[in-house]
């Protein structure tokens, strides 16, 4: 009987051993889940930062090409106005040439 006490006693010790690893393995991979959640979460958050950081940027450069843009636009603008300006003077200038020379002339022009 004493025999089949130690062995039973030998069991369960090796049992209570044997779940002492087993919660101390559960207690790592819980830390390990733990420890990943929490680096999936900044991961994210950098992620995002990131993300906002580029659209920003973005955004800033495409508002930079639109005033680059408006510029020239504007720029063309007042250059095509002044040569339509040039060329109306120049019509009204050759109208004024036209208007002085002898009939007999204007119609050899024409």
């Amino acid at each position: 009987m004493n025999n089949q006490l130690q062995q039973l006693e030998t069991s369960v010790t090796a049992l209570v051993a044997q779940f002492k690893t087993l919660m101390g393995e559960k207690q790592a991979l819980a830390d390990d889940g733990q420890r990943l959640r929490e680096q999936q979460q900044r991961l994210l958050q950098e992620f995002d930062a990131d993300k906002t950081a580029l659209v920003q940027q973005y955004e800033l450069q495409i508002l930079n090409l639109e005033q680059s843009l408006q510029q020239v636009i504007d720029a063309l603008r007042l250059e095509n106005e002044q040569y339509r300006q040039m060329l109306q003077q120049s019509a009204q200038d050759i109208n004024t040439l036209l208007r002085r020379l002898p009939a007999d002339s204007v119609q050899e022009v024409a």
